[in-house]
């Protein structure tokens, strides 16, 4: 099928792409489409379209209306744009490149040549079977409400090709002596063909050999009264003698004697019963029928795979009972228990086959080869589906394929049977949210859900959106009406009770996700209890060898192991996922050393986080004091970036399993430098609060180390977001505790972070005791970061205190050895540097700096402190009255989220008082009582300054 494209034109005409229903736009649209569709690949030029759309009488710019149209059609047909493939201009016009067997006409017509070779080969009941398929693909009336004379021709002539179908098939039911089950049919037909004579002819019949003489003698005297008055005609020569000929009882007319031999049986019809309550896939369902139904030249394949639970065989009955009706010689099913332990063999299988097709028993072979054989010769020429259920490997289902394309097969299996190398391959995943509650409502009844929406969204998100697990929650609902939804999603809450939860009658997740897990051999079955360890939502080859303690060659090879058999998923070359219910699972099976597994993982996303932030800043010997190992090296900053925005949601899960772990402190003194250079990485709150936990697991069990780095840690991150009480009590809680466990480079750290606070408090001769004391300790240490940061903040309580030239030199001293160092600080030192420049009232060297410290962050990726920057450049122009630049440069900063509520009150304080110096004084007002409610909710010494501002 090119391009994934299917079109309808034995009815309304419509349009599926990749099974998913186009829009077609107005009917002059519709027109030409079908015009382009049923010229077959040949080209439709613009005289020929304005004919057919227009006729005599086409618009003034009929020319420039046709290319319109097609240029519209070619956007529904290829929405990627040019270069066109589908819809090409040629010399000669257009051509539509719809290839064969992408018609629902295509399928009408192989199904027409089918029944005349079956008719012709004297298989009477197979002709018969293909023309009833053939009539059923009709929806009514060909290109219904399509305008123009081309469209109202095409009606015609498609009218008269269906009803030769019908005729072809009514004389069959008369030959195969089904004349009692045709009258009714026929009267219809009578009655709204009244002129057809051949119709009556066959009517006439089917009543004289139903033992009604007289009905059809009453019949040729209406005809021939509706003939007369109508048209001056009397009727035909055939339909007169098979007048004279039913008067005189002639016995060649009797219904013919069945054929000698044994009556053939019927065709198979093996299919389950279809579910009642399927919801969901509709997309994936319309591709793959489109498949099935489409002519091709090779046997239609499609292959379902995925997890256990997932809906493989449920969609696969289903999918068959929706094409069912193109393949009217039989269904045969079979389940082939691959996921057991004894799985069915193909001379089983084709056994049981062959007898469903009719095959005696005494004729079926032993020898496998020759019993495939002898079923692709059973099924040559007929239109049968095969559906192929649960299969174990390739090898289990080559021969149990059929030989020609008349057939189509539906193969399901946990995995993407490697080998295999046939048909379309569908990797199911759960339903959506709106598709499980719907499942819900469908079983539990839609009453109880429409009352607890929010309840009934929980279970889904509790069964994780899996279809066996949603359908036994909404059948535990059904036979327990007085449970409520809220109930159950209360049950389902607790992690340890959910998978026992998911069972009712004979249906059980975990029976399901056993069948999968019994395949492995030890190997496979340690790695998935140990990857069940972890909560990461997807982990690489380093985490997994990580886990499973092991090398990254090993654990790749048993990882794609777990993926063949659909216990683990493949997200990304070298990059795995548990789905949630399957790590439910794997933590429900006995394994003695997942304790282990998770400490090995916390080593490894602490090795690599400090290789990270070494990468970023080489000089931080804080962090490089955490490491245990030689970590392996980022090429770049670029690959730091990477691997955060990979990492940085697993190496937080990781985080908030340890929260009662006092050794993951170093870990989370770690991540705490990833969220302070990489925040729109890292989830701020939630790492504050796992900070919180580890620091009080480790104040419980005496882990005075962790609990000083993640004091520290928690300290560093309120000290940014601007929490400056909280932050100053957990920075003199790890300043206690890293002296009390010699800690020198966290009791230097600390001491530095102490005095920033104080600056930011504005307690400015403090705040310099306690950055000259981090200055002689981090010059002992040869902490040359340290001495860099601790210079820059220096400078800023110096020109505080009133030492400008002092700070200024000492400012520029930060600077040069930052740029020396090709430190990640040289953005904050040259932001320091400017801030001191503004007070020297030297604007354009300090709008140079702030423009520098701007561009060295937005190339590190860094919106915080970029905003902050933006709001002190806004004040610049606000000090030189330069207010239309100052309001730009808030504006700027609020639009790019300033980063955090202190920046955001900034810019709100400065377009208050922009405002009110143009005069919109209540704007301006409501501007200042903004940011003073955030100062005052942060205890921020601004505050102050917009009370005033707003007094005056």
């Amino acid at each position: 099928m090119p391009h994934g494209l299917r079109f309808a034109l034995l009815g309304p005409l419509r349009a599926w792409r990749h099974g998913r229903e186009l829009d077609l736009g107005r009917p002059q649209q519709r027109s030409l489409l079908a015009m382009l569709v049923l010229r077959r690949g040949r080209a439709v030029s613009d005289g020929a379209a304005i004919e057919a759309l227009w006729g005599e009488a086409p618009p003034v710019r009929a020319t420039q209306s046709v290319r319109i149209l097609v240029s519209r059609l070619r956007a529904v047909l290829e929405p990627g744009g040019p270069p066109w493939q589908v819809l090409t201009t040629v010399p000669g016009g257009y051509v539509l490149d719809c290839g064969p067997g992408t018609t629902d006409l295509d399928e009408f017509d192989a199904l027409l040549a089918e029944a005349a070779a079956a008719q012709a080969g004297g298989d009477l009941t197979a002709a018969h079977a293909r023309l009833t398929a053939a009539l059923a693909l009709w929806q009514g009336d060909p290109l219904a409400g399509l305008p123009g004379p081309a469209a109202e021709a095409e009606r015609a002539a498609l009218d008269l090709r269906r009803f030769d179908a019908l005729e072809r098939r009514l004389d069959l039911d008369l030959v195969l002596s089904r004349h009692r089950e045709v009258i009714a049919e026929l009267t219809t037909l009578c009655d709204r063909y009244p002129l057809r004579e051949r119709l009556r002819e066959m009517l006439m019949l089917a009543l004289y050999r139903s033992g009604r003489q007289a009905e059809a003698l009453g019949i040729f005297d209406d005809t021939r009264r509706r003939l007369a008055d109508e048209l001056g005609v009397d009727p035909d020569d055939a339909l007169t003698t098979l007048y004279k000929r039913i008067l005189d009882r002639d016995p060649s007319l009797s219904a013919p004697a069945p054929a000698e031999g044994p009556a053939p049986g019927p065709a198979p019809a093996q299919l389950p019963a279809d579910v009642a309550d399927f919801v969901g896939r509709d997309d994936l369902i319309g591709e793959l029928a489109g498949l099935l139904r489409a002519g091709a030249a090779a046997v239609p394949v499609t292959v379902i795979c995925g997890m256990g639970g997932m809906g493989k065989t449920t969609l696969a009955v289903h999918l068959a009972h929706r094409v069912r009706d193109s393949y009217p010689d039989g269904q045969l099913y079979v389940n082939l228990r691959g996921s057991s332990p004894d799985p069915l063999s193909p001379e089983a299988v084709l056994g049981a086959f062959l007898r469903a097709l009719g095959v005696p028993g005494p004729r079926i072979p032993e020898d496998l080869e020759e019993c495939a054989a002898l079923y692709r010769s059973s099924l040559a020429g007929r239109r049968v589906l095969v559906v192929l259920d649960n299969a174990a490997d390739a090898a289990q289902l080559r021969p149990l394929l059929p030989g020609t394309a008349s057939c189509g097969v539906i193969v399901t299996a946990r995995s993407r049977l490697p080998g295999f190398g046939t048909g379309r391959v569908v990797d199911l995943d759960a339903l959506t949210a709106g598709e499980g509650v719907e499942l819900v409502a469908r079983m539990a009844g839609a009453e109880r859900v429409a009352a607890e929406p929010a309840a009934a969204e929980a279970v889904v998100e509790a069964c994780a959106r899996v279809p066996l697990a949603v359908r036994i929650a909404g059948a535990r609902l059904a036979a327990r009406p007085a449970w409520t939804i809220s109930f159950l999603a209360s049950r389902l809450a607790d992690e340890r009770r959910r998978i026992p939860e998911l069972r009712a009658g004979d249906l059980a997740l975990e029976s399901t996700f056993a069948l999968g897990y019994r395949q492995l051999d030890a190997g496979p079955a340690r790695a998935f209890r140990l990857l069940a360890s972890s909560d990461a939502d997807d982990f690489g080859t380093g985490a997994a060898a990580a886990l499973l303690g092991t090398d990254e060659y090993t654990a790749e090879d048993l990882c794609e192991t777990l993926v063949d058999v659909s216990l683990l998923e493949s997200v990304a070359p070298g990059r795995y996922r548990l789905h949630d219910l399957l790590r439910l699972y794997g933590r429900g099976l006995p394994e003695a050393e997942r304790a282990q597994a998770l400490s090995r993982l916390v080593g490894f996303y602490l090795d690599t986080a400090v290789a990270a932030r070494l990468t970023e800043e080489p000089g931080d010997a804080t962090v490089r004091s955490l490491a245990r190992t030689q970590a392996p090296a980022f090429a770049d900053m670029d690959e730091v970036r990477r691997w955060i925005t990979a990492e940085a949601r697993n190496v937080f899960h990781t985080l908030r399993q340890c929260d009662t772990d006092p050794s993951a402190g170093p870990l989370v003194f770690a991540a705490s430098y990833l969220v302070r250079s990489e925040l729109h990485y890292l989830r701020f709150p939630e790492v504050l609060e796992v900070a919180e936990a580890i620091a009080r697991a480790a104040s419980r069990t005496g882990e005075v180390r962790g609990e000083a780095l993640a004091r520290s840690a928690l300290a560093h991150m309120l000290g940014l977001a601007r929490r400056l009480a909280e932050a100053r009590r957990e920075c003199e809680a790890a300043l206690a505790l890293s002296e009390r466990c010699g800690h020198r480079l966290v009791t230097a750290d600390c001491t530095h972070l102490l005095g920033a606070l104080c600056l930011v408090e504005r307690r400015f001769e403090e705040a310099a005791a306690h950055l000259t004391e981090a200055l002689a300790m981090q010059r002992t240490l040869a902490d040359d970061l340290g001495v860099t940061n601790s210079l820059g903040l220096l400078a800023r309580c110096l020109f505080a205190l009133g030492s400008g030239e002092e700070a200024l030199a000492t400012a520029e001293d930060a600077v040069e050895r930052a740029r020396a160092a090709g430190s990640e600080g040289l953005g904050a030192r040259l932001y320091d540097l400017a801030t001191i420049l503004r007070g020297l009232g030297r604007s354009d060297e300090a709008l140079a700096a702030f423009t520098d410290a701007l561009d060295f962050f937005a190339a590190a990726g860094d919106p915080l402190t970029g905003g902050r920057i933006l709001v002190s450049i806004a004040e610049l122009h606000l000090d030189a009255d330069r207010h239309q630049a100052a309001a730009a440069s808030a504006e700027q900063a609020l639009a790019g989220g300033s980063g955090d509520a202190w920046g955001r009150a900034r810019a709100w304080t400065i377009l208050g008082q922009v405002l009110i110096a143009s005069g919109e004084h209540d704007r301006g007002r409501a501007c200042l009582t903004e940011a003073l409610d955030v100062f005052t909710t942060l205890g921020a010494p601004e505050a102050a300054d917009v009370r005033a501002l707003l007094d005056r």
